[in-house]
């Protein structure tokens, strides 16, 4: 995933990040199939996408703790 990209992801909400992790979780599955059948031409594809997988679960992760801290400071006033 190039910078591009990850940049964009952080600026998803994180019903689109679940979305795209369903996606991609999918997606994961496929290629681990087709590897075992050795019908994967590129067979780095799941490693690329497993490393996709924990970006956007750390993404999705980072929003809920932010989401968390800044709750308490708005009922505090």
């Amino acid at each position: 995933m190039k910078t591009d990209q990850i940049k964009e992801l952080h600026q998803l909400t994180v019903d689109q990040l679940q979305e795209r992790l369903q996606g991609l979780e999918k997606e994961l599955v496929k290629s681990r199939l087709e590897r075992s059948a050795q019908k994967l031409e590129d067979t780095s594809k799941p490693d690329r996408l497993r490393k996709d997988v924990a970006r956007i679960k750390t993404i999705i992760r980072e929003k809920q703790l932010k989401q968390l801290i800044e709750t308490p400071k708005k009922n505090s006033k």
